[in-house]
């Protein structure tokens, strides 16, 4: 919602071995209507994530959380993310990955998760970590995360397969899938001609593809309702 109008840049041979995130080290925020509405609706399409987490865990663990428990998670997802835009810190969702680490594992302890969950502050705190790990080729990453999305792909179309899969159902999965993996395809540049503040949706893979599954389901192929006959 808001941009920050004086960047700090910092050189990361002469940080110090702990760095603390600084509160607005990007500048004083200013308001932005297109971030604003830009933000506003990811951060709409992101709420799919904690609902994929919390379901998705839930399978794992054969049981059915109620809405407080969403509630929950969405509240202290909000709360941290103001926190970490405070301190200068992309902000951060529940991510679906977890699901596919539970599942290719099976570990469902809460442990693992707060044990990663430290190193990655350590990550942050300490430059020279996250420097060298930064140095690793992106192609390690994504050969590592391989796995995990295959078992998250294949927990999403069994989900998606509980009521059945008629024809519309199977368009609405297979553009959404096509779409949102095109997108990641492009270069960049291809939306240089955007708005900046719509390129930052527009360029995701995943906002656009949930947005078309949004469209599709309730509005171009949208169900008929049965009315209740009293």
């Amino acid at each position: 919602m808001f941009r920050f109008s004086v960047p700090l840049l910092h050189n990361p041979q002469h940080a110090p071995f702990v760095a603390l995130p600084k509160f607005l080290a990007w500048g004083t925020p200013t308001f932005d209507l297109g971030v604003t509405i830009t933000a506003m609706t990811a951060g709409l399409v992101v709420l799919s994530n904690v609902v994929a987490s919390v379901a998705g865990m839930d399978e794992l663990h054969n049981r059915e959380e109620t809405g407080t428990v969403y509630n929950k998670t969405v509240i202290c997802t909000g709360f941290a993310d103001i926190i970490a835009g405070l301190g200068s810190i992309v902000g951060f969702v529940p991510y679906a990955s977890s699901i596919g680490f539970a599942a290719l594992t099976n570990v469902l302890d809460l442990f693992p998760f707060i044990l990663g969950s430290g190193l990655m502050i350590i990550l942050g705190v300490i430059p020279g970590v996250g420097s060298f790990f930064a140095t690793m080729p992106i192609t390690v990453g994504y050969a590592v995360m391989f796995s995990v999305f295959v078992m998250i792909m294949g927990m999403g179309i069994k989900e998606a397969c509980k009521e059945g899969m008629d024809t519309r159902k199977m368009v609405i999965l297979g553009f959404s899938i096509l779409i949102g993996n095109g997108i990641t395809l492009l270069p960049i540049q291809a939306f240089s001609k955007l708005p900046p503040s719509m390129t930052y949706l527009v360029a995701n893979g995943l906002i656009v593809g949930v947005l078309v599954s949004l469209v599709l389901e309730h509005i171009i192929l949208r169900a008929e309702v049965k009315k209740l006959q009293s």
